[in-house]
């Protein structure tokens, strides 16, 4: 039941900053064949920008004890290819009087066997200004099937949890948590695709 062609729509999170939204466009037929019935098919690369405040279903990130995981699933209907990020976690694993070191680990799948996906993560505050931003290139993500069991396919991948630090002075924390609204976790996803 999907047209040949769906008109760009922008969904807004009443949570989230303005800038918070995705842009959803149609898979091509083959991806469309392996994505779920309540999968939001996504151009590629996606870029998710995620809200780091509060919500109905939990706190936000600045109002948790260091050392506990904030954790999301707001993004997981997401679909770029095949590939989606299902979840996220982020913690402040050191809370010193000078520095603040987080670690951001996505959750990335595939419905493909063996995908490789260029991903990149970073903090952005509510003016546009990117902290910590890291890359990691030929990343390779599957389906979390033991096909090689069964199977002559033995080069196949499985969900992977990759983890990025992000370093911060004092100041730039307080400054990305800053009363003026909370700051964006942004995730950019590439399946590197070959040409068709």
């Amino acid at each position: 039941m999907c047209p040949k062609l769906l008109p760009i729509l922008f969904l807004t999170v009443a949570t989230f900053p303005a800038n918070a939204q995705v842009a959803v466009t149609q898979a091509t037929d083959e991806a469309a064949g392996k994505i779920q019935a309540n999968d939001i098919p996504s151009p590629c690369p996606m870029q998710l920008d995620i809200s780091l405040g509060p919500t109905a279903e939990r706190r936000g990130f600045s109002e948790l004890p260091p050392g506990d995981a904030w954790v999301s699933t707001d993004m997981r209907h997401y679909v770029c290819h095949t590939e989606r990020v299902s979840m996220v976690f982020l913690r402040n694993v050191k809370n010193k009087k000078n520095r603040v070191e987080l670690v951001i680990q996505p959750t990335i799948m595939s419905e493909q066997w063996r995908q490789d996906i260029d991903l990149t993560v970073s903090l952005v505050d509510n003016q546009g200004h990117e902290f910590c931003r890291a890359r990691r290139d030929n990343l390779t993500v599957g389906k979390d099937r033991r096909i090689s069991d069964v199977t002559w396919v033995t080069f196949a991948s499985h969900t992977k949890r990759p983890e990025f630090e992000c370093k911060l002075t004092r100041s730039q924390y307080e400054s990305l948590f800053s009363s003026e609204g909370p700051p964006t976790l942004r995730i950019i996803l590439a399946p590197e695709l070959e040409d068709e």
